[in-house]
């Protein structure tokens, strides 16, 4: 498995890997993770949260700290020929993709690839030009031409919805794309965490909680949820707006809740692992403003959770989101209407708990059990074709 990202960094493309992985050890197979060093001497094989892990030469990327790009040696390429690969994945087309890319090729095994961050959406982070309004949609056409080049390469492509799936072949993508979830670990993340010392902890005085968890990065949306929190508390609603994660943004969006005088947003920054079931479990509502979703773990966690939910109406986050049904869709970049939706939700308890269950009607298909299903038969499907083109070329038909 090739990602830009892993352990210790927190987010819906790791946690996807880690339940892949744990599926499949439970077989009896091996997955090794390769992902970018930490630093340019941070190399080699290792361990990460009990994962087995590569770590390829990384550097960081200046307008994204967190963000490493990878630099593979020699060395490395010797590594992970003695491994004896069997099949590649790569969760990403950038730079370590491009790796997994060679190895596909230079040792002719099969590549399955994986779309879960739309590349075109982040062309903001390239310096200076990134940000330029002419040069931003040059450099979105590119990255799009540039997804289509690279899974067209791949054996199969998979996405985590539909919407997705037909964005990609809008893109130009010609290979089979199959929609497989992220899916969600509905034992870990259920209604049975609630904790009342959340509650107590960030609603002392009875208060709403209103849960947001993500990266903090400014194709999140974040700064919507500040709009509609600042409207929420000049119409006098008692609530509180619990922000869990971390980021590049982190400071700016603390700096304007300073400046604005918004008392009722609280930063609860990175939260560990055995905690944040507690957390969605406890709060009365989700709400999210991201338009660049291909999925949304942190919705499906939420749902899993008994929540209703709220987000915006782009991207996959329809697939999701029922409007009226398990929460509300509100048009991208409306915080008077986002604001609308949070205070209907938090002054309806009843309404809460009738999405709430539905919340967790929707989201039964998206369970670990079936997603691990559905990825492993594509994995013997994958392999099984490679050994019969094997044959051919042993027998000389090619």
């Amino acid at each position: 498995m090739f990602t830009d990202t892993f352990l210790p960094q927190r987010n819906g493309v790791v946690t996807s890997i880690c339940n892949i992985e744990k599926g499949l050890r439970k077989d009896g197979n091996r997955m090794v993770i390769f992902t970018p060093g930490r630093g340019f001497r941070d190399s080699g094989p290792g361990r990460a949260g009990g994962y087995n892990i590569y770590r390829l030469r990384g550097i960081r990327f200046a307008p994204y700290p967190e963000f490493r790009v990878c630099i593979p040696t020699i060395g490395s390429w010797i590594d992970i020929e003695k491994l004896h690969l069997d099949m590649v994945h790569t969760k990403t087309p950038l730079p370590i993709g491009l790796v997994a890319k060679r190895l596909s090729k230079k040792f002719r095994i099969p590549i399955i690839g994986t779309l879960d961050t739309p590349i075109q959406d982040y062309v903001h982070y390239i310096p200076v030009w990134g940000r330029a309004p002419g040069a931003r949609g040059f450099f979105y056409r590119v990255a799009r031409r540039y997804a289509r080049w690279f899974y067209n390469f791949c054996h199969i492509v998979t996405v985590p919805s539909e919407t997705t799936r037909r964005e990609l072949i809008g893109a130009g993508c010609r290979k089979r794309i199959e929609v497989v979830s992220n899916g969600i670990d509905t034992r870990r993340y259920n209604p049975g965490n609630s904790r009342r010392w959340i509650r107590d902890k960030f609603c002392p005085n009875g208060e709403g909680l209103i849960l947001h968890v993500g990266r903090m990065t400014r194709e999140k949306g974040i700064l919507e949820l500040v709009r509609a929190a600042k409207i929420l508390q000049r119409r006098g609603v008692r609530f509180k707006l619990v922000i869990v994660g971390r980021g590049p943004y982190l400071k700016a969006i603390k700096d304007l809740v300073k400046r604005e005088g918004i008392r009722n947003i609280v930063f609860a920054g990175f939260v560990e692992d055995r905690d944040l079931p507690k957390y969605y479990a406890s709060a009365d509502f989700f709400a999210t403003a991201s338009c660049v979703e291909t999925q949304g773990i942190v919705l499906l966690e939420a749902m899993a959770s008994g929540s209703p939910v709220i987000g915006a109406n782009a991207g996959a986050i329809p697939e999701l989101i029922k409007n009226g049904g398990n929460g509300f869709l509100f048009a991208p970049g409306n915080a008077l209407e986002l604001a609308g939706s949070m205070e209907e939700l938090m002054g309806d308890e009843n309404l809460r708990r009738q999405m709430g269950r539905k919340s967790l009607d929707l989201v039964r298909k998206h369970s670990l059990e079936s997603i691990g299903r559905k990825i492993k038969s594509l994995y013997k499907e994958v392999l099984e074709e490679d050994y019969k083109a094997l044959q051919k070329r042993n027998r000389g038909d090619w």
